[in-house]
């Protein structure tokens, strides 16, 4: 059986795309995320973690177990300069994600 130009060109194209595909894959698994703290410090119900952000510029993470709240600072280090820069209450966070999860199975059940 004779192909014509067209179905060979489509297959050309589909072969390739199975080959890039499979480049992208091999180098994206190649990758592994990684955060690094510079320091971590727990002492009771708090956590601290700092991330070099600039030259002069440290953040800084607090995590307050008893009130579930993420404190994020910037820390300007030459100036000494401390700055909230926002709250986060874990608490809701993440209630709303185990609803969200638990609110899945009933959505799929329901279609």
């Amino acid at each position: 059986m004779k192909m014509s130009r067209t179905q060979t060109a489509c297959l050309c194209l589909i072969a390739s795309a199975f080959v890039l595909g499979g480049l992208v894959f091999a180098q994206l698994s190649d990758r592994q995320s990684q955060a690094h703290a510079e320091m971590v410090v727990s002492k009771g119900n708090v956590l601290q973690l700092t991330t070099q952000f600039q030259a002069d510029t440290e953040l800084l993470y607090m995590i307050d177990e008893r009130r579930d709240l993420l404190l994020a600072y910037s820390v300007d280090v030459n100036r000494g300069n401390v700055e909230l820069l926002g709250r986060l209450n874990l608490a809701r966070v993440f209630n709303r994600q185990a609803r969200e999860e638990n609110e899945e199975p009933e959505r799929r059940r329901a279609r």
